[in-house]
């Protein structure tokens, strides 16, 4: 069965969104093939060239536009569409019964994920597609879920007997979202007080750990017009628990995007300019200032330029980003746009971290 050999590696954790979707279209091949996205379909801000359709159906299109044909994804629906929204057509069935109907017919093969708190409609549906699906199934765990193992794991069994699946069809995903350093030695130990919990269970397909230190506000961290570099807490975890655990599990982030941006509010008129650059160990920040003070497009020349002679800048080969990054740096001029330094960002993020997860398992098989 399709379901019994997901064995993720990398999980770019990411929402459905244009610029984040349009960074992993740009990864490489290569990259691609050792990433396993995460799409978390949120709702999102209103746009000209939303043509009334719903939410939904926009990420559901974007999805099979990026990763038609290209391996196993989670997708979590994580927003449900009001009545008022169109769907793809009239239907008594549950958006999230249509939407993997959607993706089976277009060759994406979705892993249905759901937290275990959801219930209601919701959880029926799930129930109904996760029961069916050939690419079994997955359950999103947060820190909360980590505090009483016992009974997060009689939800485990009773979600897994509920949709008729058995552990080696389902993948675990430890969502710890913001890892903070004061905080890091806590949650080290409840993940392994966790997993040595779940050893008791019969194995489940995959373990994945998620989560992120990319700074939640710039401006405690980085002065106008410097740079800084913000120690990558989620990879060092991720060693720790598996050095500690005894065996590697997946490890995921959330790419260069903070677990905490809505893209339904507002307040974009003090933007800063900014370029984040993961590396080995860290994300590299280099900052500007307001558009309030100076227009975007006049300050991402200079960023690029100082990032290109930082000693961190990998090379214009590396990457489609870094390739961008080299030209906006020798040419003088750069788009403004705060999404194409998303799409730039990402497409470097996933080329680096794929590579480096990806030798962590070669190295221990």
């Amino acid at each position: 069965m399709e379901g019994s050999v997901n064995q993720p590696g990398y999980v770019a954790f990411m929402r459905v969104l244009e610029g984040d979707m349009e960074g992993l279209r740009h990864a490489s091949r290569t990259a691609q093939g050792r990433t396993q996205p995460y799409f978390e379909i949120v709702k999102t801000r209103p746009r000209k060239s939303d043509r009334g359709a719903s939410f939904v159906v926009r990420a559901a299109d974007w999805i099979v536009d990026t990763w038609r044909l290209k391996g196993p994804a989670f997708v979590e629906l994580v927003d449900e569409p009001g009545p008022e929204e169109n769907n793809w057509f009239p239907s008594q069935d549950h958006t999230l019964v249509l939407l993997h109907r959607y993706f089976r017919q277009k060759n994406v093969t979705a892993i249905p994920t759901i937290p275990l708190d959801r219930t209601g409609p919701y959880r029926e549906a799930f129930l109904k597609v996760a029961s069916v699906a050939s690419s079994g199934m997955a359950v999103r765990l947060y820190a909360d879920d980590l505090e009483l193992p016992s009974e997060t794991i009689a939800k485990l069994r009773k979600l897994g007997l509920e949709a008729r699946r058995a552990n080696s069809e389902i993948d675990l995903i430890i969502n710890v979202q913001r890892i903070k350093l004061d905080q890091l030695n806590l949650l080290r130990s409840k993940i392994l007080d966790f997993l040595a919990a779940l050893a008791a269970e019969a194995p489940y397909r995959s373990i994945t750990l998620v989560g992120t230190s990319v700074p939640e506000s710039l401006s405690e961290v980085v002065p106008e017009n410097e740079e800084r570099e913000v120690p990558r807490l989620e990879l060092r975890l991720w060693r720790e628990v598996c050095a500690a655990y005894g065996r590697l599990i997946g490890l995921g982030d959330y790419l260069i995007v903070r677990p905490e941006y809505d893209d339904r509010k507002g307040g974009f008129d003090n933007i800063n300019a900014k370029i984040f650059y993961t590396t080995d160990k860290s994300t590299y920040i280099v900052r500007g200032k307001s558009r309030k003070k100076e227009k975007l497009e006049d300050q991402y020349p200079n960023l690029t330029q100082r990032l290109t002679r930082s000693g961190v800048f990998q090379d214009a080969e590396f990457s489609w980003g870094d390739a961008r990054i080299a030209e906006y740096a020798q040419r003088g001029q750069a788009p403004g746009s705060p999404k194409i330094w998303i799409v730039i960002g990402i497409s470097h993020h996933i080329e680096l971290v794929s590579a480096q997860v990806a030798v962590e398992f070669a190295r221990a098989e």
